[in-house]
């Protein structure tokens, strides 16, 4: 992998990277086309093994940087076991806050990054896939109540 390359996919990682280390993998997964963009697996597989390993260093070496002794939890099974359960709630918030933030991202950087530029475009065939589904669904619906579909471009409150 070249130096651009790898600053390439750095950029794309970046608003991963915003939530920390397991963010910035799972934004190099995106990148690398290893993992789709909005898919839970990839997310928990990396939080399912990161945040426990995160959560030990930081229960254990705390403590040095406080002037003590390195201090591992009781029973380190168990407290992994824990921190891996948990971990489960904080990949559903993160994938939600990364599909919030990492289109308009790609918005920018999409002209000089391939790999923006193929994440943003599993984005759009995403998006454009799901109004045309909205679309068929709609006129469906309208054709078997009689009325007309009508075009609209947002939801009506």
């Amino acid at each position: 992998m070249s130096v651009t390359q790898a600053r390439q996919l750095a950029e794309v990682s970046a608003t991963g990277a915003v939530i920390g280390v397991l963010g910035a993998i799972y934004g190099v997964l995106v990148g690398l086309g290893r993992a789709k963009p909005g898919m839970f697996a990839p997310a928990v597989a990396v939080w399912f093994v990161g945040f426990p390993l995160a959560r030990l260093l930081h229960e254990t070496a705390t403590p040095v940087l406080l002037g003590g002794n390195p201090t591992p939890p009781d029973d380190v099974v168990t407290f992994l076991a824990f921190q891996a359960v948990v971990s489960l709630g904080f990949a559903i918030g993160f994938v939600w806050l990364y599909e919030r933030i990492t289109p308009s991202w790609l918005i920018h950087i999409k002209g000089h990054n391939p790999y923006a530029e193929r994440v943003y475009g599993r984005y759009v065939a995403h998006a454009e896939a799901v109004w045309a589904a909205r679309e068929r669904k709609r006129a469906r619906r309208a054709a078997s109540t009689g009325v007309a579909a009508r075009g609209r471009t947002r939801r009506s409150t």
